[in-house]
């Protein structure tokens, strides 16, 4: 068995403890971007889903005053119903947006952020 001096050990210490260090970093760095990336994801689809809700709702507001003027003989009341209907619509996300948006937003992200790994929890 080799007798190690005090400065060797004190050395490896040193080159053990760096190696440790790094690797946590590099743990944390992994870490960091894997709920970046989900983060990031939930946002991505969320606005995807906005986006197509709108142009959805546009064009069956198209349709719905085209079909109002063809049915009744006037495209620009079937444009104005429209319009209300949407300034209703507004006022309304407007008003609840908290409830709709806000809360379930933070609540997803939060539940993304502060989720237990494995490694901890066993």
């Amino acid at each position: 068995m080799k007798n190690k001096t005090l400065v060797e050990d004190f050395s490896e210490l040193k080159e053990l403890t760096k190696r440790y260090l790094e690797a946590r970093i590099r743990l944390w760095k992994v870490l960091l971007l894997e709920k970046i990336t989900k983060a990031g994801t939930y946002l991505l689809t969320f606005l995807t889903i906005i986006v197509v809700l709108a142009s959805l709702l546009l064009l069956l507001m198209f349709a719905f005053s085209f079909w109002y003027g063809n049915k009744y003989g006037s495209i620009s009341e079937g444009f104005l119903i429209s319009a209300a209907l949407f300034a209703f619509l507004g006022i309304v996300l407007i008003l609840f947006r908290k409830q709709i948006f806000s809360n379930n937003i933070i609540k997803n992200l939060g539940k993304i952020m502060f989720e237990k790994d494995e490694e901890d929890q066993q």
